[in-house]
């Protein structure tokens, strides 16, 4: 499955190869992203699937709104007539989970997060309650998480893939988790690193951070005082805090800005 990338020319929405070369000429009224292989674009009001080649898959619905495939399952989210309602479709255009959620993520190790009545839960691509709907938000299970935040009456938590409650609910809020190593933050807007396992959540970090973000390559864009820096899961500082915005890592480079000009860094801090 090849992946394309989109390029826009004179209002018209067309496709470029990694390389930079054209794929598929700007000719569509409007198209997606290109996830597994295949993105939706529009034409003459007309909604089609297509792949890397251009080769029609199946005709879509043409309100309907697309988020792309991910683990052979495309959500779609219908905004008209209200409420809005959302489910999913195989690819072959098939759907396979009905309309009947008021939202609905993108699954990620066969799990995706729905909501049903303003509550969070978690489903299988075969739309059965993999976690039953009990919560306020919650994040996906997304990166290879095994542990994801939860909130319930503005409090956070953490639970793992069987909906076990692993911290309960006393934090103000959390990122996201990554190789068992997240951020909490308490009732004073501290924010302290967590090592999360089986046997639940221990607080690792004794001196706060003003503000964290969740690790991404090993390593967390925090900041102390009003500082960006990053540091590693061991709690080390591994880029100084000389940044007045930082991202998080993504193929070996983080986006940062000091003295109003942008930059990228790379682990070591250098690439500036």
């Amino acid at each position: 499955m090849r992946n394309l990338f989109t390029i826009s020319v004179n209002e018209k929405t067309g496709y470029i190869t990694p390389e930079g070369e054209i794929a598929i000429p700007p000719k569509y009224d409007a198209g997606g992203t290109f996830h597994e292989g295949l993105t939706n674009v529009k034409i003459n009001q007309r909604k089609f699937f297509i792949d890397s080649s251009e080769r029609i898959m199946f005709e879509a619905e043409p309100d309907y709104f697309y988020f792309g495939f991910r683990e052979g399952l495309c959500v779609f989210r219908i905004y008209s007539p209200k409420p809005i309602r959302a489910g999913a479709i195989d690819v072959r255009g098939n759907i396979v989970i009905e309309a009947t959620y008021e939202s609905l993520g993108n699954f990620h190790n066969g799990l995706a997060i729905a909501t049903l009545n303003g509550k969070d839960g978690f489903i299988t691509p075969r739309n059965e309650i993999a976690i039953p709907f009990h919560f306020d938000q919650c994040f996906s299970f997304d990166r290879g998480a095994e542990y994801t935040p939860f909130w319930n009456n503005e409090q956070c938590g953490f639970l793992d893939r069987h909906g076990r409650i692993l911290v309960e609910p006393t934090y103000r809020g959390a990122t996201a988790e990554e190789g068992h190593y997240a951020f909490i933050c308490d009732d004073q807007w501290d924010w302290y690193m967590i090592q999360l396992s089986p046997q639940g959540g221990q607080v690792l970090s004794t001196k706060p951070f003003t503000f964290a973000k969740h690790f991404h390559d090993g390593l967390a864009p925090v900041v102390r005082g009003e500082k960006w820096g990053f540091v590693n899961t061991s709690g080390e500082t591994v880029i100084p805090f000389t940044f007045e915005g930082a991202c998080h890592f993504s193929e070996g480079l983080a986006a940062v800005n000091i003295g109003g000009e942008s930059g990228d860094v790379d682990p070591e801090g250098g690439k500036w």
